[in-house]
């Protein structure tokens, strides 16, 4: 019995799945930081509920800068990137939508989950009872894409 030649196996079988990973997280980072300048860009670091200057990095929630998409990340994939799904807004207004207690509408008041489609924001009644919003929303007005 002759002995089993290995120099057959001297070349690698491709990149490792660790190596694919990483590779692919790294094109996802680089696609989603390039919405966020998008977004950035688009809207001049204002919120879109308040209208008010945002900060990134600030330690104060209704002044520091948030990137909250419409459609969440876990729930569409394809949309993660998209910049007609992520809005500037406040940490603290980034944490009413996140619970739906303030919903993105249209001019009929059904809710929306693209920003080309927004004409404002209203309190969910189910959840905020009238006279006990944490602040009072602008008057609805068509925002500028």
């Amino acid at each position: 019995m002759s002995p089993i030649d290995y120099t057959g196996f001297r070349h690698g079988k491709g990149p490792t799945r660790t190596q694919v990973k990483a590779k692919r997280d790294a094109r996802k980072h680089t696609a989603l930081r390039r919405t966020y300048d998008t977004v950035d860009s688009r809207d001049k670091q204002l919120s879109w509920v308040s209208g008010r200057p945002l900060t990134s990095g600030h330690v104060d929630d209704d002044c520091r800068l948030e990137h909250h998409h419409l459609e969440r990340r876990a729930q569409s994939k394809a949309r993660i990137a998209d910049p007609n799904n992520v809005i500037s807004v406040s940490a603290r207004e980034a944490d009413l939508l996140d619970t739906h207690a303030l919903i993105p509408v249209d001019a009929s008041g059904g809710e929306v989950k693209d920003t080309r489609l927004i004409h404002g924001f209203a309190w969910n009644r189910a959840m905020v009872k009238p006279g006990a919003e944490p602040f009072p929303l602008p008057a609805r007005a068509k925002r500028a894409a």
